[in-house]
């Protein structure tokens, strides 16, 4: 009988690697608000453009809000909180307007209303809105000049976003 050896043979496959890039940032307010959340990534690694074979893998956002209100609180009060892929110099159309404008990984509104009877507003006018996301995609970058952006924009006739402090983290697959 004969003696059978078993055969390895090395892999020609390229493995992917997978990078987290992790980051807490004070938001500067505006209408909307527009946070690119490769950047710390980009000024660590020293690009300034991101690989197209790049893929957004999972995305955990942790976002707290100050909003103020001038008026009584009506029912299209709130925040909507929007993440998409789109051009780094390109101008970022506002989400709540234009909703179709963009392929949004997550279209979320944090509406004030409920915040009181959760004892989260702390005095008349003052609001606190605070939320977690952890999003699962796989959207690839098409494009070198693509980012990842987060928007935060206020939705009623009578909300101003005042501060916002958000902590996320971004789970990117790289071809190796």
């Amino acid at each position: 009988m004969a003696f059978r050896r078993r055969r390895f043979f090395a892999s020609t496959r390229k493995r992917a690697r997978w990078v987290w890039s992790r980051h807490c940032e004070q938001l500067t307010i505006a209408t909307p608000t527009n946070v690119d959340l490769l950047s710390y990534y980009k000024t660590v690694a020293g690009i300034t453009i991101i690989l197209p074979e790049i893929t957004i893998w999972r995305i955990h956002i942790k976002i707290s809000i100050k909003v103020t209100l001038s008026a009584s609180v009506v029912a299209a009060d709130g925040v909507l909180v929007s993440c998409f892929v789109d051009g780094q110099t390109q101008a970022q159309l506002n989400s709540f307007s234009d909703p179709l404008a963009q392929q949004h990984m997550l279209y979320h509104w944090l509406p004030v209303s409920h915040v009181p009877a959760e004892g989260g507003g702390s005095s008349a006018g003052v609001y606190y809105l605070e939320h977690e996301f952890d999003i699962k995609s796989h959207r690839r970058i098409a494009k070198p000049e693509d980012t990842l952006w987060l928007q935060v924009a206020g939705t009623g006739g009578s909300t101003t976003v005042n501060d916002a402090f958000v902590t996320y983290a971004v789970l990117m697959r790289n071809p190796k």
